[in-house]
């Protein structure tokens, strides 16, 4: 695709609820661009490391979890990328600080930094079962995030049921057009 330089890199964000579909389309789409030629890094759910490493109790600080997942966006930017994908956005940061915590200054602030990247935000709707394995969630709180994404007046430039995206070809394409 050749060298574009951005002035500030393209951050592509799959929002929904737990078991949407966010970490696997993330990884296909991060793959398809890494074969089309575009300078992307992928930036994981970092809550995942908790359930690994067994330390389910830091799971309630969602300032660390927001942080360590602004440090991903920083460290790609800084490294020079021009696009990231990021499979959980830092404002579900914010929407899980409003459900679980109510730490409204936090809300605010991860919102304040949220806009100030140059977002492409997917909407990812599930029409699958809930898949506990890698969560500490149960599945009942996916409704109530997936009203406050809703409800959040966010513009979404896409949105998919999670067994929709089969293809990520005009995916791929509207997010090349959207570099150049």
């Amino acid at each position: 695709m050749g060298a574009i330089r951005l002035s500030k890199p393209l951050v592509i964000n799959f929002f929904g609820a737990s078991c949407t579909g966010k970490s696997t389309h993330s990884a296909g789409l991060f793959a398809e661009l890494k074969r089309a030629g575009v300078n992307v890094e992928l930036g994981r759910e970092y809550c995942k490391n908790f359930f690994y490493e067994g330390t389910q109790y830091k799971l309630g600080n969602q300032m660390l979890l927001t942080g360590k997942q602004i440090e991903q966006v920083e460290t790609f930017t800084h490294g020079g990328c021009d696009v990231i994908i990021m499979d959980s956005p830092i404002l579900l940061g914010a929407l899980y600080s409003q459900v679980y915590n109510r730490d409204i200054d936090l809300c605010m602030s991860i919102r304040k930094k949220f806009h100030t990247y140059n977002n492409y935000n997917i909407l990812m709707i599930s029409d699958v079962d809930f898949v506990s394995h890698g969560r500490y969630e149960t599945g009942s709180g996916r409704n109530t995030i997936s009203e406050l994404l809703v409800s959040e007046g966010l513009h979404y430039d896409r949105t998919y049921k999670t067994t929709e995206l089969k293809s990520y070809t005009k995916l791929v394409s509207a997010i090349i057009k959207k570099l150049s």
